[in-house]
């Protein structure tokens, strides 16, 4: 169960860095592939900034995937992460900003990850006061 956790962290690490960086070195064609042609060339800030916080997440990851019971709260971060984001692509449907086809693989890599985090969740681990 342990070692399910530790590589579902690392490749759920290891795609946020990868993001982060392809955010940063290919903005323009990163921000296109968003749906923003029209402003895809003025988007580069924007998109260093979450390449970053992409970066910045993934590795915090990464680091707890080694040791994840001695940073219960990384974990449980890590699960939130998919999650919001899952939450975040579902409410652009629900509301008609995207079609779904614009958005069907990352909700389904963020269910995944999601699922896989709450299979592998060291329930028994974090105690009754430390579940969630």
């Amino acid at each position: 169960m342990l070692r399910g956790l530790k590589i579902t962290m690392f490749v759920f690490g290891a795609v946020l860095v990868l993001e982060g960086i392809l955010d940063i070195v290919l903005p323009t064609e990163r921000a296109a592939g968003l749906g923003l042609e029209e402003c895809s060339s003025q988007a580069q800030l924007v998109m260093a900034v979450l390449g970053v916080s992409w970066m910045l997440a993934g590795a915090g990851i990464l680091l707890t995937a080694r040791d994840p019971l001695r940073h219960l709260s990384w974990v449980r971060f890590a699960l939130s992460f998919p999650l919001a984001l899952l939450l975040a692509l579902a409410g652009t449907v629900i509301v008609g900003d995207v079609g779904f086809e614009t958005v069907a693989v990352d909700i389904a890599v963020n269910l995944l990850f999601v699922a896989l985090f709450l299979a592998f969740y060291p329930w028994k681990k974090a105690g009754r006061r430390d579940v969630l």
